[in-house]
């Protein structure tokens, strides 16, 4: 089984970005996507520290078990995710939208919250950025950072400037 280590308070699935502007260059967009895509694929388990307070997930210091997989669809032009932390399960879909020339996510999740995010890649690892707007409408922003390291079997989030 694949591990996360993460100091998130929600879980989200992004994209990645890429100035394109020609079919060669969408050509190379949905191959970023594929290549995102094996990095974030599989079957997963993650513990999360909570950085602070979430309510209906627990209180800031508390650990939660989360679990998820994410798989490519539609002959690789899609990311299909699902995952569970505490109570709350989701959905997601990551696709490459060439009218922006960027990999673009959205979620849902059981307690009422969407969210969408791009990731840009840097160097050997990926930044999501992303909004989540709660069931309450508070909209919520923040930067992930998801180090992979264990040849792709283990991936560190860093979450900032929420």
């Amino acid at each position: 089984m694949k591990s996360i280590t993460t100091t998130l308070t929600i879980l989200a699935l992004s994209a990645l970005t890429a100035a394109a502007t020609g079919p060669e260059d969408q050509a190379a967009g949905k191959k970023l996507l594929q290549e995102y895509g094996v990095a974030m694929v599989g079957v997963w388990e993650s513990e999360i520290t909570l950085n602070e307070d979430a309510p209906g997930l627990g209180e800031k210091g508390d650990k939660l078990l989360g679990y998820g997989t994410i798989r490519m669809i539609l002959q690789n032009n899609a990311i299909e995710g699902s995952y569970r932390l505490g109570e709350v399960s989701g959905k997601s879909l990551t696709v490459w939208d060439p009218a922006s020339k960027q990999i673009k996510a959205n979620w849902t999740s059981s307690d009422g919250s969407v969210g969408s995010a791009t990731v840009e890649k840097d160097g050997e690892q990926w930044v999501w950025k992303g909004t989540t707007v709660l069931a309450d409408g508070t909209e919520e922003t923040g930067v992930t950072t998801i180090h992979v390291s264990d040849e792709g079997n283990t991936h560190t989030h860093i979450g900032a400037d929420r």
